[in-house]
C-alpha cells in the first residue's frame, strides 16, 4: 500500500508540471468522463486514505464491474466456445458488456472555462477546444472519420504555419472508445491570447467546410478509400490485443476466421457516405451556433493575464466560466438522459 501510495502521489505531483495544453487536455478528459476531480484535490484526498479504507472500495468495485477477456491466437473454435460458456456462468459477469465508455453529452451551446497559468507555464498560453459530433459507431460517426482525414493537416497549415499562433497546433478526432465522438484542437504558444485563438478556430472550421464544399467527387472518394483501408486493416497480429476490447469478435463457421463487426460496419458506412451529407453535418455540428455543442478550455499566460476577465473577447453566445466555477459549468453543460 505504501509503495502504491508513493508512486501515485509522485505521478500526480508530476502532472502539476505538465505543459498547460496537456493539463487542459487532461481536464477535458475528466470533464467528458463525468468524473472531474482536480489533481490538486486528489493530492489532498490521498493522505486521508488508509489500507482499511480500500476494503469498501474493493467490494464496490467487484459488485459493479465486469471483466472483458480477449483471446487471440491458434485456438480451436470448440475450445473457445467452451471457454465462453464457462466464463458466462460466473457470478456478476456480464456476457455482453458495452465496449464503449460513457462520455458526457453536452447541451447545445458554447462555453469557455478560463484558467490562469502557473509558475511552470510562465508566458505560455494554451487552448483546448472540443466540438461534439454525435453518437459513436453510427453512420454519422463514419462521416467524422472522413473529416478526420484532413483535420490535422488543415489545423497545422492554417493555425501554425499561416497564423503562427503557437508552436503546438493540432486537431484530431476523439472518443472512438467512448459512446460519443467529436473533434478537439490543441494550441499552445506565447504570442496569442487564448480567446483570440478561439476565434481563429472558427475561421478554421469555415475553411474545413469550404474544402468539402469545393472538393471534387474524385478527391472525396480518395479520402473515403483511405478511411476504409485503415478500418479494414485494424485487426493485425500487432494490434489485435490492443484493440480487442473495442470490437465484438465473432467466429464464422465456414472459415473460423475472426471478423470485427464494428470496423467492418464502419467501413461499409464510410463507403456509402455522401459528400453533400457530410457538408450538412459540418454545418450542423461544427458551424451553426443553434445546433452545435462547443467547449473551450483556456489558460492565460503571464503576458496575457490582463485579458483574463475580458468577456468582450468571447465568441458570440459563448458563456464564460472561471476555474472556481467549474462545478457550476458542469451543471450548465451536461445533458443527462438518465440520472447518474
Amino acid at each position: 500500500f505504501t509503495q502504491a501510495f508513493t508512486i501515485l502521489t509522485n505521478n500526480l505531483k508530476a502532472e502539476l508540471n505538465n505543459p498547460p495544453y496537456q493539463r487542459l487536455s487532461d481536464l477535458l478528459q475528466n470533464i467528458l468522463y463525468e468524473s472531474y476531480v482536480s489533481t490538486e484535490n486528489l493530492l489532498q484526498i490521498l493522505p486521508t486514505l488508509t489500507l482499511n479504507d480500500l476494503e469498501e472500495y474493493r467490494r464496490f468495485f467487484i459488485a459493479n464491474s465486469f471483466a472483458t477477456a480477449f483471446v487471440y491466437g491458434n485456438f480451436a473454435k470448440d475450445k473457445l466456445m467452451k471457454l465462453n460458456e464457462t466464463v458466462s456462468t460466473l457470478q456478476n459477469v456480464a456476457t455482453r458488456p458495452s465496449h464503449l465508455t460513457p462520455y458526457l453529452r453536452l447541451k447545445i451551446g458554447s462555453w469557455a472555462l478560463r484558467t490562469r497559468g502557473t509558475a511552470v507555464s510562465g508566458d505560455n498560453n494554451a487552448l483546448v477546444t472540443y466540438l461534439q459530433w454525435g453518437t459513436a459507431m453510427t453512420p454519422t460517426h463514419a462521416g467524422l472519420l472522413i473529416l478526420g482525414e484532413v483535420l490535422y493537416s488543415e489545423t497545422f497549415v492554417y493555425l501554425r504555419n499561416q497564423l503562427q499562433l503557437g508552436y503546438i497546433a493540432t486537431g484530431e478526432v476523439i472518443g472512438e472508445s467512448s459512446d460519443i465522438v467529436g473533434i478537439v484542437f490543441y494550441i499552445q504558444g506565447t504570442r496569442a491570447d487564448p480567446s483570440e485563438i478561439d476565434q481563429h478556430i472558427e475561421e478554421l472550421l469555415t475553411r474545413l467546410l469550404n474544402r468539402f464544399e469545393n472538393m471534387t467527387h474524385a478527391e472525396f472518394n480518395v479520402l473515403k478509400h483511405s478511411v476504409v483501408i485503415e478500418l479494414r486493416n485494424r485487426v493485425t497480429l500487432n494490434t489485435a490485443a490492443e484493440m480487442g476490447y473495442m470490437g465484438v469478435l465473432t467466429m464464422h463457421a465456414e472459415d473460423e476466421a475472426p471478423s470485427w463487426d464494428i470496423y467492418d460496419t464502419l467501413a461499409e458506412w464510410v463507403e456509402e457516405f455522401d459528400q453533400k451529407r457530410l457538408v450538412k453535418l459540418i454545418k450542423k455540428r461544427l458551424i451553426s451556433e443553434a445546433t452545435r455543442s462547443r467547449l473551450s478550455l483556456q489558460t492565460f499566460g503571464e503576458s496575457k493575464v490582463d485579458n483574463f476577465y475580458n468577456q468582450r473577447n468571447a465568441l458570440p453566445g459563448q458563456k464564460i466560466f472561471y476555474e472556481r466555477d467549474i462545478n457550476q459549468m458542469l451543471q450548465n453543460i451536461s445533458l443527462k438522459a438518465t440520472p447518474q
